[in-house]
C-alpha cells in the first residue's frame, strides 16, 4: 500500500532526467526558455498544457516542485501518481495489475491464501499467453515452453496500492537472449517478446469478456483466429481470479512502457464481474482436449539441447529429438529431469540413439512428447552400417 509519505519518498527518488524521458515518450515536447533551472514541456497541439520539471536540486523547494511536476504528468496521462512512480521505477517494462474490488479488500488487505492465489493466477495467465505466442494451440497439457519459462522468470512483483487490493507484476522488455529457442522467437513477428506476450494477454481477456457479454461463448471454442488464439489454459488462469463475494469485481490492467509505443489498439484494462466466471470455466472445459494421444515408446536421436541451469538442481529442461513415427520422420521436444538430461547430453556427444516413453502430440509449430519417462541411452545396437 502507498501512503502520502511513501509517495513523497518515491518522488524523492526521481531525477529530472527520469521525468523528462517519460514526458518525451508520452507526447510532450520540450520548449526552449530562458529559465535554466527548469525543463519546460508542452503537449503537442495543446498549448494550455505545460509542465515545469526542476533541473537543480540545490533549491529548497526542489522536492515539492518535483512532486508538482510528477502529479501534473500523471493527471494529464489519466493515471494515479502511484502508477506513474512504479512505471518510472521500471521504464523498460510493461506492468500487469490485477485489482480485486469487494468489501473484503476495501482496506487494501486480502486473506493470505487469496493473495497467494491471485499472484499464482496472474503468473499462469502470463505463462499461458507466452506459450500462445511461441506455439498457438487450444490447450497446453504441459504449460511450459523454454522461451515462455524464461520470460516469466524475468518478471517481478511490484508494490500494492491503497483502496482495494492491487497485485502487480513487472514484465521487463530486456530479456536474456542466449537460449536458441528464445532467439528464434525474438526473430518472429513484430515487436519484442514481452510486448507480444502482454498484448496477447490483454487481447485474450478482452475477447473472452466481449463474447460473454454478447452470449457468444461458442465462438471462443470454435474460433480459428490466428491473431488471438484463446487457449484453455488462459481460461483456467482467469477462472482462478474469481472474486470471493457476489458483488465483487476483478480487473486486469496493463500499464505500457513509455519507451515502447503500442503498434495496435489494445485495451489497457479488462473487468470481470462475478457472473462471468461460470462461462469462463465452461470455455476452459470445452478447450481442454478429451481424446488423449496414443502413448508409446519412441526411438530416435538427440538433435538439440535446450536445458536451463538451476543452482539447486543443475541442468534440466527440453531436448529436441528426431524419430520415425508411422512411416514419417518426426521431431519433438521432450522435457527431462536432471539425470535424464545429463544422459541426453552424453548421447548427443557420442551420437548414441535414445528411447523415451510418453505421449506424442503435434501442433502447428512444435511437437512434444509429454509425461516422458524411461529415458534410455542405447549404445552400439543401431549402428549406421547395420
Amino acid at each position: 500500500m502507498n501512503s502520502s509519505k511513501s509517495l513523497y519518498h518515491g518522488v524523492a527518488n526521481l531525477t529530472p532526467g527520469m521525468l523528462a524521458a517519460y514526458a518525451r515518450g508520452t507526447g510532450w515536447v520540450q520548449v526552449t526558455t530562458r529559465r535554466k533551472e527548469v525543463l519546460v514541456f508542452r503537449r503537442r497541439g495543446r498549448g494550455a498544457d505545460e509542465v515545469a520539471i526542476p533541473n537543480d536540486p540545490i533549491f529548497s523547494d526542489y522536492h515539492d516542485r518535483m512532486l508538482d511536476a510528477a502529479m501534473g504528468l500523471a493527471a494529464k496521462a489519466g493515471v494515479e501518481l502511484s502508477d506513474l512512480l512504479m512505471l518510472l521505477s521500471a521504464p523498460e517494462a510493461d506492468i500487469l495489475r490485477s485489482s480485486v474490488r469487494d468489501p473484503l479488500t476495501a482496506s487494501g488487505m486480502i486473506p493470505l491464501s487469496r493473495g497467494q492465489g491471485l499472484y499464482a493466477a496472474m503468473r499462469k495467465a502470463l505463462l499461458s499467453s507466452a506459450c500462445a505466442v511461441v506455439d498457438p494451440q487450444p490447450y497446453f497439457p504441459r504449460l511450459s515452453r523454454t522461451a515462455a519459462d524464461l520470460f516469466v522468470e524475468s518478471c517481478s512483483i511490484g508494490q500494492t496500492e491503497f483502496g482495494s487490493f492491487v497485485a502487480t507484476l513487472v514484465c521487463p522488455h530486456k530479456q536474456p537472449a542466449g537460449d536458441p529457442e528464445y532467439v528464434s522467437v525474438l526473430d518472429e513477428g513484430p515487436g519484442d517478446f514481452t510486448r507480444r506476450v502482454t498484448t496477447m494477454l490483454m487481447l485474450s481477456a478482452a475477447k473472452i469478456v466481449n463474447n460473454i457479454r454478447t452470449h457468444d461463448e461458442r465462438r471462443i471454442v470454435e474460433s480459428a483466429d490466428s491473431d488471438v488464439v484463446i487457449s484453455g489454459n488462459i481460461c483456467e488462469a482467469l477462472a482462478e481470479l474469481e472474486p470471493a463475494t457476489e458483488h465483487g469485481e476483478v480487473s486486469l490492467g496493463m500499464t505500457w512502457s513509455p519507451t515502447r509505443p503500442l503498434r495496435q489498439r489494445v485495451p489497457s484494462e479488462v473487468s470481470f464481474l462475478k457472473a462471468y466466471f461460470p462461462s469462463i470455466r465452461d470455455m476452459a472445459s470445452a478447450l481442454r482436449p478429451t481424446n488423449r494421444p496414443e502413448v508409446s515408446t519412441f526411438l530416435g536421436e538427440v538433435d538439440s539441447l535446450y536445458g536451463l541451469h538451476d543452482t539447486n538442481v543443475g541442468f534440466r529442461g527440453e531436448i529436441l529429438i528426431s524419430f520415425q513415427w508411422r512411416g514419417t520422420s518426426q521431431r519433438a521436444r521432450v522435457w527431462l529431469s536432471r539425470d535424464d538430461y545429463s544422459a541426453a547430453c552424453d548421447a548427443h556427444k557420442a551420437n548414441h540413439r535414445i528411447s523415451v516413453h510418453g505421449r506424442f502430440e503435434r501442433s502447428a509449430r512444435h511437437s512434444y512428447i509429454h509425461d516422458a519417462d524411461h529415458f534410455t541411452v542405447i549404445k552400439g545396437l543401431f549402428d549406421d552400417d547395420t
